[in-house]
């Protein structure tokens, strides 16, 4: 295909394919530990972090890899009040950051003419530099997650008992978490809200309809993410539209596919 000459597309593809699968792989781990408003949260505050960095004229990466670092930290270690729950806390930080985050790319007209769109992502900007650090970032993450891929299933499983057999649950779950945060906040700029957090969810969504198996849970996961983001950059290409959407559609038309199968054989 002639399209594939084209850097730009190229690079669009490798980075879309990249930031589906860490997020697809790093969903499985939303999901079982059901936090996946946290993820939610966590990508409005590197989205706030990006538009914090272009707003200051400071490095965005940095800006919102710092942003959540914090935040990270902050919803890792639980706060205890008899007047709102943890879940309360996680929407009031979504709602600030949401709102900040406006305000900051309304009076920054830089987010604009930089080609960047944080809700919706704009990967056809994708730079060398971005695939890059990408690429160091897949290797870091998965080399950390298949030295501890035992630790990190059995915290998200069965916290109570890792802790009762003298694992270091406080620990493993820190390093997994700030696994999640580092992907969110390096795949935001490029990616968007919509495409970061729509990987974390619903591909691991659908391989948990249809496989029992762990292994195939995190194959199938990763898989459906590579296949949908890399026939909705063509499509999104070919049919001139927002690549970010197309892909979602694209995972929401697989989820409902998935189980709307699984209902007639059920019956």
């Amino acid at each position: 295909m002639e399209i594939l000459n084209e850097t730009f597309f190229r690079y669009a593809l490798i980075s879309g394919v990249i930031i589906g699968g860490l997020c697809a792989y790093l969903g499985i781990y939303i999901i079982l530990r059901r936090i996946v408003f946290i993820g939610l949260a966590l990508s409005e505050i590197a989205a706030l972090g990006v538009a914090l960095g272009l707003f200051l004229g400071w490095k965005t990466d940095v800006v919102s890899l710092i942003s959540v670092l914090l935040g990270t930290i902050f919803f890792w270690k639980p706060y205890r009040s008899e007047s709102y729950t943890n879940e309360s806390l996680v929407g009031f930080v979504y709602a600030m950051a949401s709102a900040v985050g406006v305000l900051l790319i309304v009076k920054n007209p830089a987010i604009e003419s930089a080609g960047i769109d944080l809700i919706g992502g704009n990967i056809l900007y994708t730079t060398t530099s971005d695939i890059w650090t990408l690429l160091v970032l897949s290797i870091i993450v998965f080399t950390l997650h298949i030295a501890l891929a035992k630790e990190f299933l059995f915290v998200s499983f069965d916290r109570e008992t890792a802790s009762t057999v003298g694992l270091k649950t406080n620990l493993y779950e820190f390093l997994l978490y700030i696994s999640i945060g580092v992907v969110i906040a390096l795949s935001m700029r490029t990616g968007g809200i919509i495409f970061v957090f729509g990987s974390l969810i619903i591909p691991p969504l659908v391989s948990l309809s249809i496989f029992n198996k762990l292994e195939y849970i995190f194959i199938s996961s990763v898989s459906f993410a590579v296949l949908s983001v890399i026939v909705g950059t063509f499509l999104s290409y070919f049919w001139d539209l927002p690549t970010s959407a197309t892909v979602m559609c694209l995972y929401g038309a697989l989820f409902i596919g998935v189980n709307s199968v699984k209902a007639i054989l059920n019956k």
